[in-house]
């Protein structure tokens, strides 16, 4: 059988999102952060067969006006976008930018993870979003702005770049859907409306599966 798995961050959003899927859906919970998303996939992979595909989905910030509260949205590239270094002035300078580069895998060479199994699946009918992913939420000035300029970023999450890292380390098809929970910067969560993300997300999620069928 040709597992799809749907791998998400947190119980608090499994729990939201889950729903009664075909028998070769399989639901993963790999915890919050990209180390741990990557090393929760790698023990999937040892234990079970190779899946079909790997979505992630779960809630993020938005930095782009163009992303609102509720929506969901398909990334197209993602990056580690806290890995860098200070100059000689304290500035702060992207991984890409310094002489430790060579060290990279070729996938991952020109600042960004890009997802090249997208145009498998253009029948979803989502908007495109590059992100970012941090190891912490993005609450002061500086940190939203170098994702804005630098990265031109539409939405941050803590889990993205580890996916697109494993997906495309082992050659195994992708997706990553992000729900917008709240703007980026707005680290209270009773400003979040994780409800709406969630129940929109769900929805999205079922309607794929469906499609599948």
């Amino acid at each position: 059988m040709s597992i799809i798995l749907i791998t998400i961050p947190t119980h608090l959003e499994y729990e939201k999102l889950k729903f009664k899927a075909p028998k070769n859906v399989r639901f993963l919970v790999t915890g919050i952060g990209s180390l741990v998303t990557y090393s929760k996939l790698m023990e999937y992979f040892i234990k079970h067969n190779k899946p079909l595909l790997i979505i992630q989905a779960g809630i993020a910030g938005s930095i782009s006006d163009s992303l609102k509260i509720g929506d969901v949205a398909l990334v197209t590239q993602d990056c580690l976008a806290d890995l860098g270094l200070y100059d000689d002035q304290k500035n702060w300078l992207d991984i890409f930018k310094s002489d430790f580069m060579a060290s990279f895998p070729k996938f991952y060479q020109h600042k960004f993870l890009k997802n090249p199994y997208l145009k498998n699946f253009a029948y979803l009918q989502l908007p495109k979003a590059t992100a970012a992913t941090v190891q912490s939420p993005s609450i002061t000035k500086p940190m939203l702005s170098r994702l804005k300029q630098y990265y031109e970023a539409d939405l941050e999450s803590m889990e993205g770049a580890g996916l697109h890292f494993f997906g495309l380390q082992h050659k195994i098809p992708f997706l990553q859907i992000r729900a917008i929970s709240n703007k980026a910067g707005h680290y209270k969560k009773k400003d979040w409306n994780i409800k709406l993300a969630t129940d929109n997300l769900k929805l999205t999620l079922q309607n794929f599966c469906h499609h599948l069928k």
